[in-house]
Protein backbone atom coordinates (compact mmCIF):
# COMPACT_ATOMS: atom_id res chain seq x y z
CA UNK A 1 0.00 0.00 0.00
CA UNK A 2 0.81 3.49 -0.21
CA UNK A 3 2.89 5.55 2.07
CA UNK A 4 1.70 9.33 2.65
CA UNK A 5 3.23 12.32 4.11
CA UNK A 6 1.13 15.45 4.94
CA UNK A 7 1.83 18.97 5.41
CA UNK A 8 -0.35 21.19 6.78
CA UNK A 9 -1.47 24.96 5.45
CA UNK A 10 -1.23 28.05 6.85
CA UNK A 11 -2.93 28.50 10.45
CA UNK A 12 -3.47 24.57 10.53
CA UNK A 13 -1.66 21.93 11.61
CA UNK A 14 -1.18 17.95 11.48
CA UNK A 15 -4.77 18.07 13.35
CA UNK A 16 -6.40 18.92 10.07
CA UNK A 17 -5.77 15.46 8.51
CA UNK A 18 -7.03 13.09 11.04
CA UNK A 19 -10.26 12.37 9.15
CA UNK A 20 -8.32 11.37 6.00
CA UNK A 21 -5.50 9.24 7.49
CA UNK A 22 -7.86 7.46 9.64
CA UNK A 23 -9.26 6.30 6.03
CA UNK A 24 -5.96 5.91 4.69
CA UNK A 25 -4.52 3.64 7.51
CA UNK A 26 -7.95 1.88 7.56
CA UNK A 27 -7.13 0.61 4.20
CA UNK A 28 -3.56 -0.04 5.18
CA UNK A 29 -1.83 2.69 3.69
CA UNK A 30 0.66 4.41 6.08
CA UNK A 31 0.09 8.15 7.07
CA UNK A 32 2.71 10.62 8.88
CA UNK A 33 1.89 14.15 9.55
CA UNK A 34 4.52 16.75 10.78
CA UNK A 35 3.48 20.12 12.64
CA UNK A 36 5.46 22.80 10.99
CA UNK A 37 7.27 25.24 13.38
CA UNK A 38 5.33 26.93 15.75
CA UNK A 39 1.90 25.65 14.45
CA UNK A 40 -0.38 22.84 15.85
CA UNK A 41 1.13 21.47 19.43
CA UNK A 42 4.39 22.67 18.13
CA UNK A 43 5.67 25.82 20.41
CA UNK A 44 8.60 27.20 18.37
CA UNK A 45 8.25 31.13 18.98
CA UNK A 46 6.97 32.20 16.17
CA UNK A 47 8.23 35.90 15.58
CA UNK A 48 11.34 34.64 13.69
CA UNK A 49 10.05 31.66 12.26
CA UNK A 50 11.71 31.58 8.26
CA UNK A 51 10.98 29.41 5.24
CA UNK A 52 14.04 27.64 5.88
CA UNK A 53 12.76 26.42 9.36
CA UNK A 54 9.46 24.74 7.70
CA UNK A 55 12.15 22.87 5.33
CA UNK A 56 14.21 22.04 7.82
CA UNK A 57 11.44 20.46 9.86
CA UNK A 58 10.50 18.32 7.37
CA UNK A 59 13.60 17.58 5.67
CA UNK A 60 14.45 16.29 9.31
CA UNK A 61 11.48 14.35 9.95
CA UNK A 62 12.05 12.37 6.22
CA UNK A 63 15.65 11.71 7.85
CA UNK A 64 14.64 10.61 11.24
CA UNK A 65 11.61 8.07 9.85
CA UNK A 66 13.70 6.85 7.76
CA UNK A 67 10.89 7.59 5.36
CA UNK A 68 11.49 6.00 1.49
CA UNK A 69 8.69 6.02 -1.26
CA UNK A 70 6.81 9.14 -0.32
CA UNK A 71 3.43 10.21 -1.45
CA UNK A 72 4.16 14.22 -0.55
CA UNK A 73 0.83 15.67 -0.22
CA UNK A 74 0.31 19.73 0.89
CA UNK A 75 -2.53 21.89 1.24
CA UNK A 76 -2.63 25.63 0.62
CA UNK A 77 0.35 27.41 1.34
CA UNK A 78 2.17 24.11 1.96
CA UNK A 79 1.93 24.11 -1.91
CA UNK A 80 5.59 26.13 -1.61
CA UNK A 81 7.14 23.79 0.26
CA UNK A 82 6.69 20.71 -1.90
CA UNK A 83 9.29 21.29 -4.83
CA UNK A 84 12.04 22.30 -2.04
CA UNK A 85 11.09 18.87 -0.57
CA UNK A 86 11.17 17.20 -3.26
CA UNK A 87 14.51 18.40 -4.44
CA UNK A 88 16.35 18.24 -1.31
CA UNK A 89 15.02 14.15 -0.80
CA UNK A 90 14.64 12.73 -4.31
CA UNK A 91 15.75 9.55 -3.25
CA UNK A 92 12.20 9.50 -0.58
CA UNK A 93 9.68 11.22 -2.83
CA UNK A 94 7.82 9.55 -5.19
CA UNK A 95 4.69 11.56 -5.83
CA UNK A 96 4.15 15.27 -5.28
CA UNK A 97 0.08 15.86 -4.81
CA UNK A 98 -1.11 19.59 -4.40
CA UNK A 99 -4.09 20.08 -2.69
CA UNK A 100 -5.91 23.48 -2.91
CA UNK A 101 -1.91 24.27 -2.65
CA UNK A 102 -0.35 27.71 -3.62
CA UNK A 103 2.66 27.26 -6.20
CA UNK A 104 5.36 29.04 -6.89
CA UNK A 105 7.65 29.98 -9.78
CA UNK A 106 11.28 30.91 -9.11
CA UNK A 107 11.15 34.79 -7.51
CA UNK A 108 7.62 34.50 -6.21
CA UNK A 109 6.35 34.42 -2.72
CA UNK A 110 3.17 33.66 -1.66
CA UNK A 111 1.92 36.97 -0.86
CA UNK A 112 2.67 38.16 -4.50
CA UNK A 113 -0.09 35.51 -5.55
CA UNK A 114 -2.40 36.32 -3.00
CA UNK A 115 -5.59 38.13 -4.04
CA UNK A 116 -4.56 42.35 -3.48
CA UNK A 117 -8.04 42.42 -1.12
CA UNK A 118 -6.89 39.35 1.09
CA UNK A 119 -2.87 40.43 1.05
CA UNK A 120 -4.04 43.78 2.58
CA UNK A 121 -6.17 41.79 5.21
CA UNK A 122 -3.83 39.57 6.39
CA UNK A 123 -0.61 42.88 5.93
CA UNK A 124 -2.56 44.72 8.23
CA UNK A 125 -3.54 42.33 10.92
CA UNK A 126 -0.17 41.84 11.24
CA UNK A 127 1.24 44.99 11.93
CA UNK A 128 -1.01 45.43 14.79
CA UNK A 129 0.36 41.96 16.29
CA UNK A 130 2.79 41.66 18.97
CA UNK A 131 5.11 38.88 16.70
CA UNK A 132 4.50 39.49 12.80
CA UNK A 133 2.00 36.99 13.08
CA UNK A 134 -1.94 36.41 10.94
CA UNK A 135 -5.41 34.70 12.67
CA UNK A 136 -8.61 35.81 10.76
CA UNK A 137 -11.12 36.59 12.93
CA UNK A 138 -14.08 33.72 13.44
CA UNK A 139 -16.48 35.00 10.78
CA UNK A 140 -13.68 35.19 8.48
CA UNK A 141 -12.30 31.62 9.02
CA UNK A 142 -15.96 30.28 8.80
CA UNK A 143 -16.31 32.23 4.95
CA UNK A 144 -12.75 31.30 3.59
CA UNK A 145 -12.00 28.05 5.21
CA UNK A 146 -15.12 26.38 6.37
CA UNK A 147 -17.78 26.82 4.32
CA UNK A 148 -18.68 23.39 3.88
CA UNK A 149 -18.89 22.55 7.77
CA UNK A 150 -21.08 25.71 8.09
CA UNK A 151 -23.87 23.59 8.52
CA UNK A 152 -22.14 21.71 11.39
CA UNK A 153 -23.69 22.36 15.05
CA UNK A 154 -21.78 25.74 16.44
CA UNK A 155 -19.49 23.79 18.70
CA UNK A 156 -17.70 22.17 15.77
CA UNK A 157 -17.08 25.03 13.59
CA UNK A 158 -15.81 26.61 17.09
CA UNK A 159 -13.62 24.16 17.44
CA UNK A 160 -11.61 24.31 14.03
CA UNK A 161 -10.98 27.71 15.01
CA UNK A 162 -9.71 27.30 17.78
CA UNK A 163 -7.79 24.96 17.04
CA UNK A 164 -5.55 27.38 14.64
CA UNK A 165 -2.40 28.92 14.92
CA UNK A 166 -1.19 32.37 14.52
CA UNK A 167 0.62 32.07 10.84
CA UNK A 168 4.19 33.87 11.00
CA UNK A 169 4.81 36.58 8.18
CA UNK A 170 8.05 36.09 6.96
CA UNK A 171 7.82 32.36 5.26
CA UNK A 172 4.74 33.77 3.24
CA UNK A 173 7.30 36.67 1.81
CA UNK A 174 9.95 34.26 1.38
CA UNK A 175 10.89 34.57 -2.85
CA UNK A 176 11.14 31.16 -4.41
CA UNK A 177 14.36 30.18 -4.88
CA UNK A 178 13.41 27.23 -7.50
CA UNK A 179 12.99 26.36 -10.24
CA UNK A 180 10.15 24.01 -10.93
CA UNK A 181 11.43 22.11 -14.24
CA UNK A 182 14.11 20.75 -11.97
CA UNK A 183 11.12 19.10 -9.82
CA UNK A 184 11.27 15.11 -11.89
CA UNK A 185 8.99 13.32 -9.61
CA UNK A 186 4.86 12.92 -10.96
CA UNK A 187 2.86 15.97 -9.81
CA UNK A 188 -0.93 16.24 -9.50
CA UNK A 189 -3.22 19.16 -8.54
CA UNK A 190 -6.28 18.86 -6.09
CA UNK A 191 -8.60 22.01 -7.55
CA UNK A 192 -11.78 22.61 -5.17
CA UNK A 193 -14.37 23.74 -7.27
CA UNK A 194 -16.23 25.42 -4.70
CA UNK A 195 -12.97 27.42 -2.88
CA UNK A 196 -12.83 31.04 -1.97
CA UNK A 197 -9.20 30.87 -0.69
CA UNK A 198 -7.78 29.59 -3.55
CA UNK A 199 -10.58 30.47 -6.23
CA UNK A 200 -10.89 28.17 -9.87
CA UNK A 201 -8.57 31.20 -11.22
CA UNK A 202 -5.59 31.10 -8.99
CA UNK A 203 -6.29 27.53 -8.68
CA UNK A 204 -5.73 27.36 -12.94
CA UNK A 205 -2.81 29.95 -12.82
CA UNK A 206 -1.01 27.67 -10.26
CA UNK A 207 -1.90 24.35 -12.51
CA UNK A 208 -0.33 25.81 -15.58
CA UNK A 209 2.80 26.40 -14.16
CA UNK A 210 3.34 22.85 -13.76
CA UNK A 211 3.63 19.38 -15.35
CA UNK A 212 0.40 17.88 -13.93
CA UNK A 213 -2.53 15.53 -13.16
CA UNK A 214 -5.49 17.26 -12.32
CA UNK A 215 -8.26 16.31 -10.44
CA UNK A 216 -11.47 18.28 -8.87
CA UNK A 217 -13.44 17.56 -6.07
CA UNK A 218 -16.86 19.84 -5.33
CA UNK A 219 -15.71 21.09 -1.84
CA UNK A 220 -14.23 24.19 -0.42
CA UNK A 221 -10.42 25.04 1.16
CA UNK A 222 -10.53 22.75 3.88
CA UNK A 223 -11.22 19.53 1.57
CA UNK A 224 -9.71 17.20 4.31
CA UNK A 225 -12.29 18.68 6.92
CA UNK A 226 -15.30 18.56 4.74
CA UNK A 227 -15.03 15.67 2.59
CA UNK A 228 -12.69 12.98 3.96
CA UNK A 229 -13.92 10.26 2.58
CA UNK A 230 -13.47 11.81 -0.87
CA UNK A 231 -10.24 13.30 -0.76
CA UNK A 232 -8.83 9.88 0.66
CA UNK A 233 -10.52 8.01 -1.94
CA UNK A 234 -8.71 10.33 -4.80
CA UNK A 235 -5.11 9.91 -2.54
CA UNK A 236 -5.31 6.65 -3.13
CA UNK A 237 -6.14 6.71 -6.65
CA UNK A 238 -3.41 8.62 -7.71
CA UNK A 239 -0.61 7.72 -4.76
CA UNK A 240 2.47 5.85 -6.37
Amino acid sequence: MAKFLFIHGAMHGSWCWAKVTDILEGDGNRCLEVDLPGAGLDRTPRKDITFNDYIERIDHFIDMNNLKDINLVGHSMAGMLLPKVALDKANCVVNIIFVAAYVLNKGESLMDLMPEERAKIVYDKVEKSEDNTYLPDYEMALKSYFMDILEMDEDARKNYYNLMTPQPLAPLTHKSDIDLRLVKQPMNYVKCTKDVAVTNELADSFIKKISCEVHELEAHHDVMLSHPHELARLLEKIAR
